[in-house]
Order: structure tokens, then C-alpha cells, then sequence
């Protein structure tokens, strides 16, 4: 009897140092499986039930004889077989349709080795996880050494916090840490993802103390379905709220797979209960196990009936019906739009129209600004809120103050901006970088038209791609309610004169002075950002107290966060343009776009600068001015090149580069041009499998051209590798531009900053479909639904669904929409537009500028 305890007490000994050891490996693991984490397919964890099955028939397979006698003796066999109905239905389900709905498209690489592949570690991972129910289940479950072991179980967990410890120290003082760099990023920004960590780890150590002491009282069998059925009721449930797999569980392939696997389930519980005796390595009190059994089945049997019930009772609209919606509520939109676009009709009019929309005058020069946009056809007179937004926070501070800003960017070169300096209708270049001259030079011919009614002044402009101004939420909560009081005083005026002709200070005219240290002087507000993120420090600083960026960070990069874009859309499909790139609401965000992970030049301030720039993002602060890219370039429709709707061919064509940011560690997986291309040869293979057919007679135009730059060696040999075939492969080289109008689906995506062939691609008699971030002068007068097709940044609720829409049973309301906004192209988007545009802002900004702002303004004949 002593040896036989003893042996016991040794076997039990050994199980807990397995264990610990065992834990610290599962988490090393899973560190590493961090950064992959798209790879992954939370279906295998459906077999979690199976491999227990499997390790408790060990000791039995000593006899061959004695395993095969007692699983035909007892309920063995029919256990075995509800174990595999419910995880291989689960395991299907899960990967084909609930993953499918759910998913992110952040790139999952080829691997060339054993080890890198994410199947490989998640069995290896769920195979510990069910050695290590099965060993505490035999722990807890030998009655000659509980009161050994019950003492030695909290030891298990101390040694393995210890181990962890250790590891966790190591790869975040050494180069290991490499193995999970965005993690590590994510956890030097703020006391969010501590929080986050924390709790999880609280709950983790929760669930495992509660799973000890509930394996006192049933197997571990059931212990294990108990926690696959949890998590898949929380993932199902969650999806349901958000609606994300309302369609899928509302359907019937969805129902009969949750009743099947509902079926299967109950059958697990009922036969391992019946053979828990039979078949297990140790006994189970038939008693306790009964009742919780019965109490398990009924909870599962209410909960997922609660889940097909919730699903019928959400379900709104079929992929078609959801289109069609968000259609018709967009032509609705865009109509109230234009018709108060242009409601006056004479200067009179518009002057009044200008104060009644904006509280204030309109600027001195307005009566020149309106002849000129009437001679040039503007369609367009009274509305141009972007310009208004833009500007309001600099009636916050004061003339003086802003020109003393404008000339430090004069006399800092550095700062990677240009100045042009206007003096007596004539334009001069401040000191600026020689490379950018051609940006001067065209900005300046965009301004030569309309020079001569502008007042003396300096303009800063951003020869960067990035935009540049970011104001914290209180301060430019500081800065708008000291605008509205000084525009207040300005509406009070009865009496308005035209610009000063001097200023106090005046502009500075220190750049003429011959200074050797000027290109080495480096701006103590601008900080140089260079291949970091910004999202936390330069993004989340500009939203308010209560925005979900200050609230939670989005971890999982294989799981959408529904809530992020649950606002701007309806059905998956993108409601709302403007909310759409908005930041505050879609911490998820902080990952899936290059731009906002790894910007190349970055050089941002939290300083309220009057910069203008081509392209902002939407928290930010630069001053939006008609795109200089877009005015000079070659990339513009060519209409003795276009080409009819019914003449173009039926396919998705889009070209370019991976210009959005620098990558290192993988780190393009998540950026937004690698995803798209992506995503398009998964939908070329889909498309090929599916086979020929009415709705889906698409055809996929979509590559990268040329190497890849940007990245350090082992991610461009990976990028080259994932959208090439192989490091060696032949090279896709560029394609002509108008090449583009041959087909009838062309996607426009950001790159560093905004794309500049969008207004081409309006132009060209095509659909294009934008997903963007950037904005640019054009917001206000392109509408989704109307000139274009709108899609969410994230590229997997609605790309795709779309372009088959449109492609198919919807190319009526495709054509209308491209026709619609070849149309609006050639009337608001012309260079006469930009030019417009780019009059009434400069305006808008020598009044700013103007010591006298209050006391000056357009005085029409009728006030």
C-alpha cells in the first residue's frame, strides 16, 4: 500500500511539474502566435473535446484488447462519434462561414518553414491545452493523493507565473522582442493596453481556478466542452449584437449547423456521463456529474436557441437590398446638396447667401472671386463649407500671431515646407528645398489667374505627402470658442472696409538675408515622426474625453471590430463618407493602414500652424488647398481616350505601389494596398471555383507593379514572395495609364496620403470605388453612391459584395453611377474648379492675416 501511494505521489509530482513547465511553453507560444494571429482558425479549438478524448484512452493503450473491449462494452463508441459530428460540424462552420463574416483582411504570408506555419502552432497549442485539462482532471480526480496534490495544485500556477515572468523580461530587454514588435508598440503607448492586459490576465487566472474546482465534479471531457461551447456561444452572441453574423445565422445552413451542433453536444454529455466509468481513467461520482450535466445541457439548449432566435428577429436586408438602400438614401442626400449649392443667381445674392450661411461678410475681394467663378462657369457658388472648416480654428488666434508661424516656416526650411511669398500681385519663392520647385511652380500658375486681387502675404505649403497639423481636443476646443467671439465681433460690424495695406508686425522678410545656418536650423515644433505610429500620440490626442480610441485598443487582427464600423454603415455597406473616415470611433484602425502605422515622413506639431496641405486626415488641422499633384500631372482623363460604358470590359483593374509607409517585422500584412491586392487574388480563386456564370462573370485586373521599396530585406523578399510567387520572380513592370479605361471597376485607394487619380478616375466613364482616409478639396462636392462607389477602409464587408453587385444583377445602377459622375466631373472638378477653390480660400486666409479681420469685408449694395 506504501509503494503504491508513493508511486502515486511520484506520478503526481511529475504531472505538476509537466504542467508548469508545460504553461510556460503554452504561453511563449502564444506570444509569438500574437503577431500571426490572422493565420489562425479558431475552429480547431471545436476539437479541443476530441484530443482529451484521446490522451484519457492512453493508459488503456497499453492492451490493444482491453481498449477495444470496453469501447464496444460501454457508450464508448457512441461517445467518440458525437465527439467528432460535433467537432469536425463545428470546425467546418466555423471556418466557412463565421470566420468568413467576421474576419479581417490583414494578410496572412507565405511561410516556408514548419515552424512559422500558424496551423502547426495552434494544434501543437491546443494539444497542451488538452494535456493540460486532462492532467489536472487525473489530479484532482486520484482520491490516494488528493490531500498531496490538492495542497501542490497553486504551486503549479506560482512555477509558471515564474517562468513566464522570466520569459516576459527577457524578450522585452533583448532582440527577441522582435518576434512581436506591434505588441510591443501597443504596450509602451499608454495605460489603456495595461488595463487590457490586466483584466485578461485576472479573468484568465479566474477561469482556471474555477476550472480546477469544477473538475471535482465532472470530466474532462465535459470540461473541455464546456469551454469550447462557451467561447462559441460569446463569439456568436457578440455577432449578433454587432450584426455581423445576423445574415449567416439567419440563414439555413446557419441553423441546421448550430442545431446540429447542438445535437452533437448533448449527445457528448450524455455519453460521457454513461461511460465516464467505462472508458476513463479514473471515476467520476455519477451523482454530481448527473445533475451538471442536465444543468450544462439545458444552459446550451437555451443559449443557442437564444442566438437563432435573436438572428431571424435582426435580420433586415439580403447584400442586394442593403445596396439598394443606402443608394437611394445617398441620391436623397446629394440632391438637397446641389440644390443649395448654387441658389444665387446675382453678386447681391451671394453676399447675403455668404452671411446667412456663415454668420459673417463674406471676405474683401468677394466681388471679384464671383465674377471670376461666374465667367468660368462654377457650378457651384454659396457652398463651400470644407473651406469654412478648415479655416475657423485660426479665428482663434491672432493675425500676428499667425504670420509670425508662417514666417518661422519661411525662415526653417527644414520644416519641409514652401512659402510663396505675393507682393503687389507678383509671386516669389521663399528658401525651400530645390527638389520641390516644380510644386511651387505649378501652385503658383494654379494662382497666376486671380494674383493680382490678392493683398500682400505669405502662404506655407506642405511639400510633404503627410499632413502635419494636429491640435489637441481641449486646445482646439480653446481655439474654436475663441473664433466664434472674434467672428461675432465681425457680424456686428455695419461698417466694412477693404485689406490693410500694412501689418504690425509686418511680414518678415529675414529669408533675403544671406544665412549659411538656414538648412541646418531645425524647428522646435515640428517633430520629426519618421517610420512610427502616429495614431496614438498625433490621432487620439485630437478626439474627445469619451471617443472609443480613448477607451479600448483593438487587438485581435483577424477579427473585425463591428463596433468600430457599425457607425458609418448599414448592412456592412458604408452610410456615411464623412463618418467613414473618421478616427475617433475606430481604434481597430490603428493597424490596418500603413499611413497611420510606419509613416515615412512624418513631421507633425501640436502647434496650431497654418499649413496647406494636398490631403489631411480627418482629426487633423492642415488647411486643405486644391491638390498641385493633380493639377500638374499626367494622370488626367483624357476624353479623346474614353471609352463607352458597354465597350469596357467587366473587370476590376487597378496598378501601383506599395507606397503607403516603410515595413519592417511584416508589418506591410496590415497596410491598406497589400490587403486589397490580396484580397483580390483570393477573389480571383474564388471566382475560378465557383466556375462560369451570370453573377460572377468578373474578371480580376489587380498586381503590383514593379519592386517593392519601402521595407527592409526580409519584408521585401516576403511581400515579393506573398504577390509574385517567389523571390526570384519576373517583375510586373507599369502599365499606361488610360489602360485604366478599358474596364468598367476601378479602385482608387490611399497611399502615403490621398490618391491623386481619383478625379480621373470620376471622369472617365467608369465606377470607380474609393476607400480613403485622406481627404482632399473635393469632399463636399462628390458624393458616395452618386459619382462613385464608397467602400470601408477595412475591405471585407463590403468590397467585394459590391463589385459582384454591380458587376452582375446591379450594372444598371452601376453605369447610372458612373455616367452620373463622368458628368459632375466635367462641370466641379475641371482646373478652372481648383482654381475657384483655391481663390475664395486664399481670400478667406488674407483676412485671417489682416490685423484689421474684424473690421473688414465685401460690403454688397443691398446691406
Amino acid at each position: 500500500m506504501t509503494t503504491r501511494l508513493s508511486r502515486s505521489l511520484l506520478l503526481s509530482s511529475i504531472t505538476l511539474g509537466i504542467c508548469t513547465v508545460v504553461l510556460t511553453i503554452r504561453y511563449s507560444q502564444s506570444v509569438a502566435f500574437a503577431d500571426r494571429i490572422q493565420c489562425s482558425s479558431l475552429g480547431f479549438y471545436l476539437l479541443l473535446p476530441l484530443w482529451i478524448f484521446i490522451l484519457e484512452l492512453v493508459p488503456l493503450m497499453r492492451s490493444p484488447r482491453v481498449l477495444v473491449a470496453r469501447l464496444l462494452k460501454g457508450d464508448g463508441l457512441k461517445l467518440l462519434a458525437s465527439i467528432l459530428l460535433f467537432g469536425l460540424t463545428g470546425r467546418l462552420f466555423w471556418s466557412s462561414s463565421i470566420e468568413a463574416a467576421t474576419r479581417t483582411s490583414v494578410i496572412c504570408p507565405t511561410v516556408e518553414t514548419l515552424e512559422e506555419s500558424i496551423p502547426v502552432v495552434q494544434v501543437a497549442l491546443l494539444c497542451v491545452d488538452a494535456f493540460l485539462i486532462s492532467a489536472l482532471g487525473y489530479l484532482v480526480h486520484d482520491d490516494k493523493t488528493k490531500p498531496t496534490t490538492g495542497s501542490r495544485l497553486p504551486y503549479v500556477c506560482w512555477a509558471a507565473a515564474g517562468f513566464i515572468t522570466l520569459f516576459e523580461f527577457v524578450t522585452l530587454t533583448t532582440g527577441w522582442a522582435e518576434i512581436n514588435d506591434l505588441h510591443t508598440q501597443m504596450w509602451n503607448t499608454d495605460w489603456i493596453t495595461k488595463r487590457d492586459m490586466t483584466i485578461d490576465s485576472i479573468v484568465a487566472a479566474l477561469a482556471l481556478t474555477a476550472m480546477v474546482h469544477m473538475l471535482c465534479a465532472i470530466s474532462a471531457i465535459t470540461m473541455g466542452l464546456m469551454l469550447v461551447l462557451i467561447g462559441a456561444f460569446v463569439q456568436l452572441e457578440t455577432g449578433i449584437l454587432n450584426g455581423a453574423l445576423v445574415e449567416v445565422l439567419a440563414g439555413g445552413s446557419g441553423i441546421m449547423a448550430v442545431l446540429l451542433l447542438c445535437a452533437s453536444a448533448g449527445g457528448v454529455l450524455h455519453f460521457s456521463r454513461a461511460s465516464d466509468h467505462k472508458v476513463h481513467a479514473y471515476d467520476v461520482r455519477d451523482g454530481s456529474h448527473k445533475r451538471s450535466t442536465r444543468l450544462l445541457l439545458l444552459h446550451m439548449l437555451g443559449g443557442f436557441a437564444l442566438i437563432i432566435g435573436q438572428s431571424l428577429l435582426q435580420f433586415q436586408y439580403t447584400n442586394t437590398q442593403a445596396i439598394r438602400a443606402v443608394i437611394r438614401d445617398a441620391e436623397h442626400t446629394s440632391s438637397r446638396w446641389l440644390g443649395q449649392a448654387t441658389v444665387s443667381k446675382t453678386l447681391e445674392e451671394a453676399a447675403g447667401e455668404y452671411k446667412k450661411r456663415y454668420g459673417i461678410p463674406p471676405p474683401p475681394g468677394f466681388d471679384a472671386w464671383y465674377n471670376y467663378a461666374v465667367e468660368n462657369e462654377s457650378p457651384i457658388i454659396d457652398n463651400f463649407d470644407q473651406i469654412h472648416s478648415s479655416l475657423l480654428p485660426f479665428w482663434g488666434t491672432t493675425p500676428a500671431e499667425l504670420r509670425e508661424r508662417t514666417s518661422h516656416m519661411l525662415e526653417t526650411p527644414t520644416t519641409s515646407v514652401g512659402v510663396i511669398i505675393i507682393g503687389d500681385g507678383k509671386m516669389t519663392f521663399g528658401p525651400h528645398d530645390e527638389q520641390y520647385t516644380w510644386m511651387l511652380e505649378h501652385i503658383a500658375e494654379m494662382m497666376e489667374p486671380f494674383a493680382q486681387w490678392l493683398p500682400d502675404m505669405q502662404v506655407a505649403f506642405n511639400l510633404d505627402d503627410e499632413c502635419r497639423v494636429s491640435v489637441p481636443y481641449e486646445l482646439m476646443q480653446s481655439y474654436l470658442q475663441d473664433g466664434e467671439k472674434s467672428r461675432g465681433r465681425l457680424a456686428r460690424q455695419t461698417e466694412l472696409s477693404g485689406f490693410s495695406k500694412t501689418a504690425s508686425p509686418p511680414w518678415s522678410d529675414q529669408y533675403l538675408e544671406d544665412d549659411p545656418e538656414r538648412f541646418a536650423r531645425v524647428s522646435p515644433y515640428f517633430h520629426p515622426w519618421y517610420s512610427q505610429p502616429i495614431f496614438y500620440e498625433w490621432v487620439a490626442s485630437t478626439c474627445p474625453p469619451g471617443a472609443p480610441v480613448h477607451s479600448f485598443h483593438w487587438w485581435d487582427k483577424k477579427v473585425s471590430c463591428a463596433s468600430c464600423y457599425g457607425p458609418h454603415t448599414v448592412g456592412g455597406f458604408v452610410s456615411n463618407w464623412t463618418a467613414a473616415s473618421e478616427l475617433c470611433h475606430q481604434p481597430d484602425l490603428f493597424y490596418l493602414h500603413g499611413g497611420l502605422l510606419r509613416p515615412q515622413a512624418a513631421r507633425p506639431t501640436h502647434d496650431l500652424f497654418p499649413i496647406f496641405s494636398q490631403s489631411r486626415l480627418h482629426s487633423y488641422n492642415d488647411i486643405i488647398y486644391p491638390s498641385v499633384f493633380v493639377f500638374a500631372s499626367n494622370v488626367q482623363f483624357d476624353d479623346s481616350r474614353a471609352v463607352a460604358w458597354e465597350d469596357k470590359g467587366n473587370s476590376v483593374f487597378w496598378r501601383g505601389k506599395n507606397t503607403e509607409a516603410t515595413t519592417v517585422n511584416g508589418l506591410w500584412e496590415s497596410f491598406l494596398r497589400p490587403r486589397f491586392v490580396s484580397s483580390a487574388q483570393d477573389e480571383k480563386k474564388l471566382l475560378a471555383a465557383e466556375g462560369p456564370g451570370s453573377s460572377n462573370n468578373l474578371v480580376i485586373d489587380v498586381s503590383f507593379a514593379g519592386e517593392f521599396g519601402r521595407c527592409d530585406k526580409p519584408d521585401c523578399i516576403a511581400e515579393t514572395t506573398h504577390f509574385y510567387g517567389s523571390p526570384d520572380a519576373e517583375i510586373p513592370g507599369n502599365v499606361p495609364f488610360d489602360t485604366a479605361w478599358q474596364h468598367r471597376h476601378l479602385v482608387d485607394l490611399d497611399g502615403a496620403a490621398f490618391s491623386g487619380r481619383f478625379p480621373a478616375f470620376v471622369a472617365s466613364d467608369s465606377l470607380p470605388y474609393r476607400t480613403a482616409l485622406w481627404q482632399a478639396w473635393w469632399e463636399d462636392r462628390i458624393h458616395a453612391f452618386v459619382h462613385f462607389v464608397p467602400v470601408d477602409v477595412r475591405l471585407v464587408r463590403d468590397l467585394w459584395k459590391l463589385i459582384r453587385f454591380f458587376g452582375s444583377d446591379g450594372e444598371a445602377e452601376g453605369k447610372k453611377i458612373a455616367e452620373a459622375g463622368a458628368k459632375w466631373a466635367a462641370k466641379a472638378m475641371r482646373k478652372e474648379d481648383m482654381q475657384i477653390y483655391m481663390f475664395r480660400l486664399l481670400l478667406e486666409w488674407a483676412r485671417l492675416v489682416d490685423d484689421a479681420r474684424e473690421e473688414i469685408g465685401f460690403q454688397s449694395k443691398d446691406t
